[in-house]
């Protein structure tokens, strides 16, 4: 379900490797947009750190860090089933389409935006190659994530701008013109290393639920606000190291955007950043 992504995740490289050129603003009067929705259940990120390691010393080294990452993968798949049943009748895929419906229109991007959902892994292909598609348009690929140590719960969003070119023969050429990445997150600042798992199952449904429609929320106004007038002058603003937000005295690093009384976003990275919100649920979280 993420060979979408991967094949956009190549031509990114590509597109990297050459400096990017700035849409206009808005970047159509009506802009196609294509909704990449393959993901319902909340996942578990694994780092690869432990095959990557291995891989260093040789091929019993490679078996014994993928042996590694594989029980750590089991051991994470296991440990969030009960956050997953408390999350059992959440639909994030309805959820995030009716925000991106509310927010694409916007100065920057469209006063007039064309969405276009794509819900199965099988329609995948038909929205990248498909010659009767738009030859330009805007690809979001959402994914929501706990880490495998139940640090932090994620919501991500991925934006490309891409033109479809027909070759000579008939096959559909992607080219990535240009690329924004946004995440929400909420990482753990409550209780010992060894109870998050059980932290996130204290907020119970309403809570849990409560926070991926925040992140989602949160989502849309950065990808409105990072095309306006305010957020492209800020695209290839130098961030120096030291850098950073205070929320809820826990430090973040990065540009400080915006904030709120226990969020904020900030803009992190060289050349051309990402944008990343953080409301980190501390001691106070469970008594709100």
């Amino acid at each position: 379900r993420w060979l979408f992504a991967v094949a956009l995740l190549v031509s990114c490289f590509s597109a990297s490797a050459r400096k990017p050129v700035p849409p206009p603003s808005p970047v159509s009067p009506r802009l196609d947009v294509e909704l990449v929705l393959s993901q319902n259940e909340v996942g578990v990120e694994v780092p690869a750190t432990a095959s990557q390691v291995g891989m260093q010393f040789g091929l019993i080294g490679a078996l014994v860090g993928t042996a590694i990452q594989d029980q750590q993968a089991k051991n994470a798949e296991a440990r969030i089933v009960p956050v997953r049943n408390l999350l059992a009748e959440y639909d994030f895929n309805r959820r995030l389409e009716s925000t991106l419906r509310d927010r694409l229109a916007s100065a920057g991007l469209s006063p007039d935006p064309r969405l276009r959902v794509s819900n199965a892994p099988g329609s995948v292909p038909e929205a990248t190659g498909d010659r009767s598609a738009p030859a330009e348009a805007l690809i979001l690929i959402p994914r929501w994530a706990m880490d495998y140590d139940f640090g932090a719960l994620t919501v991500y969003l991925q934006a490309n701008l891409i033109e479809r070119q027909t070759k000579p023969n008939g096959k559909v050429k992607v080219v990535v013109k240009f690329l924004r990445s946004y995440s929400y997150s909420f990482p753990m600042h409550s209780g010992a290393r060894g109870e998050r798992d059980r932290k996130w199952v204290e907020l119970g449904t309403d809570r849990l639920t409560s926070l991926v429609d925040e992140a989602i929320m949160q989502l849309g106004d950065m990808l409105a606000f990072d095309f306006s007038d305010e957020g492209r002058a800020t695209w290839q603003a130098k961030i120096g190291d030291k850098e950073f937000v205070r929320v809820n005295d826990v430090g973040f690093p990065g540009r400080a955007l915006r904030q709120g009384p226990d969020w904020a976003w900030v803009r992190v990275g060289k050349g051309w950043p990402m944008i990343k919100g953080h409301p980190p649920l501390v001691a106070s979280t469970y008594g709100s």
